[in-house]
């Protein structure tokens, strides 16, 4: 980005989206290409038919409005909720389980008290570490409780998968519920549902862009669990910036010049000479670049890191909202209006 607009550059399909072509706003989807099993690219299309015409002042404003259509939406009803909620618990409660086996194998034999016992130490420790993490504020105070109530019937039929001949007491059986309601009030996705997303451009009174980075989680009793990640403005304080979402150790070797676990390792004047001799020179010059020319940047730095022959690029402005530079075959929908990028950001 620099203050003339967006370049997006990516060399696999299907993962930039934008909402309408004369609105600078597109929504990037990296890691999984879907949440809850429904593709990003349907879930943004739907997105862009129920918004119409309507358009916000703030970038922020079009993403509260994207997740809180994901909150309503249909395609992820009540059954599927569930469904991800009975998946994730029985992740977690056979990891414990496996754990608990594993302690059990090195000691030969282990009875159900120590088993109880090593259970109730792994609860400990991921209490511990759950309280540790950051609350999804947006939640409200007592989500979690409402999680374990509401899935209260196939938390049940999980424990007896899990525990059944543990003879669990019941301060056992309320400490597993416990710790299961804190993770779904904290900044935590499980690894198998979790994905990312971007959402950037420039609201209707924003003269310069933004990116907005989030990981993304799943629809619980009515609720997306979504954390904001990274928040980069350009401003008066930020001329320009290059932000990757994958293969981030060439792009960042690219950019400042030196390897990123080198750069972690030097400090004092040779790490204030590397960022005086490569890195700041490196981004003035972006920051003079006309959006085309950003875009090629952006290309070439997909493809030497990707090693692809070619990229799909897409630029974002005020002036002009998206636009192709290059790409493979662009779906269009003639009755919203509305392109479909095929294009993995990279």
């Amino acid at each position: 980005m620099n203050r003339r607009g967006v370049a997006l550059a990516a060399n696999m399909p299907e993962t930039f989206f934008s909402i309408a072509p004369d609105v600078p706003v597109t929504i990037v989807a990296f890691g999984a290409n879907d949440m809850m099993g429904v593709p990003w690219e349907t879930i943004v299309r739907m997105y862009a038919r129920q918004l119409g015409t309507r358009t916000y002042a703030t970038l922020e404003e079009y993403a509260a409005s994207f997740f809180a259509f994901i909150e309503r939406s249909d395609a992820l009803c009540p059954q599927l909720q569930a469904e991800r909620v009975r998946r994730c618990v029985a992740s977690l409660w056979t990891d414990y389980r496996d754990r608990i086996e594993a302690i059990a194998d090195q000691r030969a034999t282990t009875s159900a008290v120590e088993r109880r016992a090593e259970l109730a130490t792994i609860l400990r420790e991921d209490r511990h570490d759950c309280e540790g993490r950051p609350g999804v504020a947006a939640l409200g105070e007592g989500f979690g409780a409402r999680v374990v109530a509401t899935y209260g019937e196939q938390i049940d039929e999980l424990e007896d998968e899990a525990f059944g001949d543990m003879q669990l007491t019941r301060q056992l059986r309320a400490q597993l519920r416990s710790v299961l309601a804190l993770m779904y009030e904290k900044e935590w996705c499980h690894p198998h549902d979790e994905s990312g997303i971007a959402i950037a451009g420039l609201g209707d009174d924003e003269p310069f862009p933004s990116v907005l980075v989030y990981s993304v989680g799943t629809v619980v009793a009515g609720r997306l669990r979504y954390m904001l990640r990274q928040s980069v403005r350009i401003g008066v304080d930020l001329d320009t910036c290059v932000v990757p979402f994958a293969h981030r150790e060439t792009i960042d070797t690219i950019v400042d010049g030196i390897h990123p676990d080198l750069i972690g390792a030097i400090r004092g004047e040779l790490k204030a000479l590397v960022e005086e001799q490569h890195a700041a020179p490196f981004m003035a010059a972006v920051a003079r670049l006309p959006r085309r020319e950003v875009a090629r940047m952006a290309e070439a730095l997909v493809t030497m890191s990707t090693f692809a022959e070619s990229a799909c690029v897409a630029t974002l402005s005020k002036a002009v909202g998206f636009a192709w530079v290059t790409h493979d075959n662009p779906v269009r929908y003639p009755s919203q209006e509305l392109y479909h990028g095929t294009a993995r950001s990279e």
